[in-house]
């Protein structure tokens, strides 16, 4: 597994709900416009593998932390030391049934 803020390898995970922070100009448009649309995607909190090291940084009052140049935020609930930690082959595990819910096979067998 990878981090997903630091992309260092790691043995044991957090899995957490995070998102990547984008600012948004609203000359590109009002709540209507397709700009303004994709930011609102973009700041999802979305599932996440991350190390202990990044996790221990985002896990503070306000759940965001600088990494690598790239602003994250942690959801409220994966904060103070809620997040689970997964090893490989839950991660795996995870991997697949997220694939299912998309009609994806991943070819990999349980």
């Amino acid at each position: 597994m990878r981090c997903y803020c630091c992309d260092q390898e790691m043995a044991l995970a957090r899995k957490v709900k995070l998102r990547v922070w984008r600012d948004y100009d609203p000359a590109q448009g009002g709540p209507d416009s397709a700009a303004y649309q994709a930011y609102k995607e973009e700041m999802t909190f979305r599932w996440a593998v991350i190390c202990p090291s990044c996790y221990a940084r985002l896990n503070n009052d306000i759940g965001a932390a600088e990494i690598n140049g790239r602003e994250f935020g942690l959801a409220g609930s994966s904060r103070g030391d809620k997040a689970a930690v997964v090893n490989e082959a839950q991660y795996r595990a995870f991997q697949r049934r997220e694939a299912e819910k998309l009609g994806l096979d991943l070819g990999e067998e349980n």
